[in-house]
């Protein structure tokens, strides 16, 4: 009987056993399967991510292509409109220079060439051999610019002419007064040059054969700044214009270059003359003409574009220019100064 409790004992005992097997074995498969389909859906998440990056990659490329040509279209698009644009260009500037070659009046070519910037140029011709003389906007105000220099040269000669002026004085130079960028060689030279005191004839070359702004500053100095040069200018020619800035009208001009021709066998004028012809700046009234038969000061600031001089032919001319907010100017009174050298031939 006992025997057989035992028996019953163990039996229990391994069949509890053998179930507690089995439900291991059946817990840790049901972790493996659960595993296996974590696994696959990570798989899946991955493959789903890894094609939504592909077809992103796919479309910012495609986004990128199209812009590509976009741009590619758009570039031979302004490329061409900008072909158009200068052709037509062209053309017109072809047909208004033709303007010049016309058989129109002077006057009236020069209108049609400018066009709408006729009122923003201000332009004298004398013949001073006939007294014939083309004015448009004579006594319109113009910044004057370097054009100035030239006016500041004849009221130097004229204190050097009546003795209140030596031209072999040495001008020392004061850098907190003198110093001027832009044009000029003396700006280079501040410890060489201007080392030294520099004569009142090399100050008056340098001013027209390189508008040396520097040395023009030296002579405005000396005469007492450039505000009394200016009614100096003034007086000179019989004319008013306002002196608290750098302002002049063609007129004035004209005026200074006439009295300066006029007056040309006396000697600093004749050397005023020949320091105009020998300037280095050759891109307005100069540019299609012979060098040697022109004397003349550019003018340049911002917007304001000038050109004076004497034209020296068989017949020879004052012509003033003075361009100011209008487009291309260097060229425009270039072509208008050949225009009448043309004509000055002709007669």
């Amino acid at each position: 009987m006992r025997n057989k409790k035992v028996k019953v004992i163990v039996f229990s005992t391994i069949l509890l056993f053998v179930l507690s097997l089995g439900g291991i074995f059946k817990f840790v498969e049901t972790k493996k399967v659960q595993a296996i389909e974590r696994e696959k859906q990570i798989a899946l998440e991955e493959e789903r991510l890894k094609e939504e990056e592909e077809a992103k990659k796919k479309e910012e490329e495609e986004a990128r292509i199209k812009a590509e040509e976009e741009a590619k279209r758009k570039a031979e698009e302004e490329k061409k409109n900008e072909q158009k644009s200068q052709d037509n260009q062209t053309q017109q500037g072809t047909s208004s220079e033709s303007i010049l070659e016309s058989n129109l009046p002077i006057k009236e070519r020069i209108q049609k060439y400018l066009g709408s910037d006729i009122n923003r140029f201000g332009f004298i011709f004398y013949d001073l051999t006939s007294g014939e003389k083309i004015a448009i906007n004579e006594n319109k105000v113009f910044t004057a610019a370097s054009t100035y220099k030239v006016g500041l040269n004849m009221v130097t000669y004229e204190k050097i002419r009546n003795g209140s002026l030596d031209i072999n004085k040495g001008i020392t130079y004061v850098a907190s007064n003198d110093y001027e960028g832009g044009t000029g060689v003396l700006q280079g030279q501040v410890n060489t040059t201007l080392a030294k005191p520099v004569p009142v004839s090399k100050l008056l070359e340098l001013s027209i054969t390189q508008s040396d702004n520097i040395a023009t500053r030296m002579l405005n100095r000396i005469l007492g700044g450039a505000k009394g040069v200016r009614q100096n200018i003034n007086s000179m020619v019989g004319l008013s214009c306002d002196t608290s800035s750098n302002k002049t009208t063609p007129e004035i001009q004209f005026r200074l270059l006439k009295k300066l021709y006029e007056n040309r066998n006396d000697k600093y004028y004749w050397q005023l003359i020949n320091n105009m012809k020998n300037t280095i700046f050759h891109d307005r009234l100069d540019k299609y003409l012979p060098y040697n038969k022109v004397a003349h000061k550019i003018g340049n600031y911002g917007g304001a574009v000038s050109d004076i001089g004497i034209v020296f032919t068989d017949k020879p001319y004052v012509i003033v220019s003075y361009a100011e907010g209008v487009s291309g100017p260097a060229e425009k009174i270039s072509k208008i100064s050949r225009m009448i050298y043309n004509e000055q031939l002709k007669k």
